[in-house]
């Protein structure tokens, strides 16, 4: 039996979602990449109507609205 094990990645860059999605193509992963700069939370959130296995942040997103991802989709 195969997982679907769904990964979830915030980032400042539509490059960064591009550069990962590649390392990802042969996988068996749901992967979906969201684009964070100048967005409340809530919309970005919106568009996500599944629950995230595992979320990746970029590291140059705000430490704040990092905390307020991270603190969302923690089960």
């Amino acid at each position: 039996m195969e997982l679907d094990f769904k990964i979830h990645i915030f980032c400042g860059t539509t490059n960064l979602c591009k550069l990962i999605r590649k390392s990802f193509i042969k996988e068996s992963y749901t992967f979906d990449c969201t684009e964070v700069k100048d967005r409340q939370l809530s919309d970005i959130t919106k568009g996500i109507n599944y629950r995230p296995d595992c979320i990746i942040v970029d590291k140059d997103i705000d430490s704040n609205f990092r905390d307020e991802i991270v603190n969302k989709f923690s089960y």
